[in-house]
């Protein structure tokens, strides 16, 4: 039972590390062969002390093992005289050529870790940019970067714990041949007693690896917890709950501590007790060997060296396969998240090239998230080419699932998104993505230049053409009031600008790509009434060139369309132009304006209160708001 645990574990190893560095296996294989190399290099160059100390001796018949004989032979080969100072001159050749062997195997470990590092974290990041929408809304906030930064990083000390445990092995080797040659019933209590101390840490490995495993699943969870908590610093100020954050923290901190002082221990407990077993061996070995009348004390003091390396090995093997087991949780998470990322790929099979002359069409599309309630239910609708639509709905009607479906982050359940006739499903991905603009309440800028922002990583837009988007989006009184213009650095998130003056960059950095078809989704919800103007000011212009799709909240946004539809719980209960649903005082469009008009005649009564009182008790005068619906 034990056996077939420890094997299949063993196998498992076998099979993680074989898939995380198959790209390597030429590079280990030269460490391998370098390895023995530099051991040989080393253990001949100790071996030839006996020889050595034969001739200082005046005992020449001392040395007599296999290789301090082939070392005779060899200078006999190369007739020369096997002096001292040349007996000297070849151990330190052998000594300077294994230092010029450990260059190059350190060199090959520097070049493969930072490959594999570079290499692994480019492969995993695409995939998981390539994920689906779905699997990127059901991941943590953070810990992607976690795996990204911190597991992939220490994957790096599992390659190199590995490749060192082979250039250790390989030394160790070498080392065991030649202190076979010496004393073979020495040599063979040395690694009876390096197993006995192996069994009798093996639970402690074990344990390190679970220690590993809860650790970097800790980490994880700190990652998420610093990163949503910088995400909602504003929200956590104003509530004055940063003792509550930082306590929650602390509880995370106190996990990592209590597990780092576990490991550490661990491994100064298997570092420490081998030094002294070690010692104590040699000693017992002295004291059996010194009393013998073949004793030789050039061939004992060699084989106390050995014996002192050989243990030396065994402590750093063992600290090593911790060292390996610590990290294979690591290696785990990032394959895992490499697997899971693969297994949610979108999928992409288009290969009809995207045409749009006449009109894109929802045919009696439903959806469901995973086999829920179905959020849309039979909607059917079109958009003819050039024509701007806005589409009205409390919230929770399911608007937003429309423009998901459009931009194909998800499926239709039932039925299809046709354009001209074809289903967009069989259109690339890249190309249809390409030719839709979308403009979204949530802003994203980068913490750059507004030119940079309009670019958004494409650099093929020419500056003329990033000049004329941001003059079509309104953004030109801004650029002539700042100093450097389109080079101006906006702050991280855009914090330098206003909300209007933001999602002006948004839109002309779609407007810079030329889209076939603009959507905006709740984009002006959050403006002040200026701010939404200059934005209607700028969709305008596309009016009859560009396929306009609004999502609003409010009726000024969509007051200019073509035609509105109203979404009400998954269903499209009413279509028409604007001017003809608000004549129509049965209409759901009539009725949402007129609760409009009833709102702000409301807010006008309480602010006109409210400049009488400022007035009564001499208060400075209050700008009223101004609503715009037409």
């Amino acid at each position: 039972m034990f056996h077939s645990l420890t094997h299949n574990r063993f196998a498992r190893a076998l099979a993680l590390f074989s898939e995380g560095f198959s790209g390597y296996k030429s590079h280990i294989a030269v460490i391998t062969v370098l390895g023995f190399l530099s051991g040989l290099m080393e253990a001949v160059g100790v071996n030839a002390i006996i020889p050595l100390f034969s001739l200082i001796s005046g005992a020449e018949g001392g040395a007599t093992d296999v290789i301090s004989r082939a070392i005779r032979t060899l200078f006999s080969a190369l007739n020369i005289s096997l002096h001292p100072a040349y007996l000297l001159l070849f151990i330190a050749c052998l000594f300077i050529v294994k230092a010029g062997v450990m260059i190059a195997v350190n060199y090959i470990n520097i070049v493969i870790v930072a490959d594999f590092e570079k290499r692994t974290r480019t492969l995993l990041f695409t995939e998981m940019l390539k994920s689906s929408w779905s699997n990127l809304l059901q991941q943590k906030i953070g810990y992607l970067e976690k795996v990204l930064v911190n597991d992939i990083a220490q994957c790096t000390y599992l390659l190199r714990y590995v490749s060192e445990s082979i250039l250790l092995a390989a030394n160790l080797a070498m080392y065991t041949l030649v202190a076979l040659n010496i004393s073979t019933p020495i040599t063979l209590s040395v690694f009876a007693l390096g197993g006995i101390i192996f069994l009798s840490f093996k639970r402690t490995v074990y344990r390190t690896r679970k220690l590993s495993r809860a650790f970097a699943a800790v980490e994880k969870e700190v990652a998420h917890h610093v990163n949503e908590s910088m995400l909602g610093i504003k929200s956590i100020k104003s509530m004055h709950v940063e003792a509550h954050v930082v306590d929650k923290g602390i509880g995370f901190f106190e996990k990592l501590r209590a597990m780092r002082i576990k490991n550490f221990s661990l491994q100064s407990i298997t570092r420490e007790l081998i030094e002294p077993i070690g010692m104590v061996f040699i000693v017992g070995v002295f004291a059996a060997s010194y009393r013998s009348p073949d004793f030789n004390f050039a061939s004992f003091a060699v084989i106390i060296f050995l014996i002192h390396k050989i243990f030396g090995f065994l402590q750093n093997a063992q600290l090593k396969l911790q060292g390996i087991n610590q990290q294979i949780p690591y290696l785990q998470s990032s394959l895992s998240s490499l697997h899971h990322a693969r297994a949610h790929e979108e999928d992409d099979r288009g290969d009809e090239p995207f045409r749009f002359r006449r009109a894109l069409a929802f045919e009696d599309v439903s959806f469901s998230y995973s086999g829920e309630k179905e959020v849309l239910k039979d909607i059917s609708f079109s958009l003819a080419h050039g024509e701007m639509v806005g589409l009205v709905g409390p919230s929770g009607a399911g608007k937003t699932t429309i423009v998901d479906l459009l931009l194909r982050l998800y499926e239709p359940t039932r039925g299809r998104i046709t354009i001209d006739g074809t289903s967009i499903a069989r259109i690339p991905l890249a190309e249809w993505r390409k030719k839709i603009g979308y403009v979204a309440q949530d802003i994203f800028l980068l913490n750059d230049t507004i030119e940079n922002n309009i670019l958004f990583y494409d650099t093929s837009l020419s500056p003329d053409a990033t000049a004329h988007a941001a003059s079509l989006s309104q953004l030109d009184p801004l650029l002539r009031d700042l100093p450097q213009g389109l080079k101006t650095v906006v702050g991280e998130r855009g914090v330098m600008l206003s909300g209007g003056q933001r999602q002006r960059v948004i839109l002309a950095r779609i407007l810079a790509r030329n889209p076939n078809i603009l959507v905006l989704d709740e984009a002006t919800s959050a403006l002040d009434n200026e701010s939404e103007y200059h934005i209607q000011q700028a969709i305008e212009q596309l009016k009859g060139t560009v396929t306009t799709f609004i999502i609003a909240h409010r009726l000024s946004t969509v007051l200019r369309c073509d035609r509105v539809m109203i979404l009400d719980q998954g269903m499209i209960i009413e279509s028409g132009a604007p001017a003809d649903l608000l004549d129509n005082i049965q209409s759901h469009f009539h009725k949402l304006y007129t609760i409009g008009k009833a709102s702000e005649r409301a807010f006008s009564a309480v602010a006109d209160n409210g400049d009488t009182h400022r007035k009564k008790f001499g208060y400075g005068k209050r700008k009223r708001l101004k609503f715009r619906y037409d």
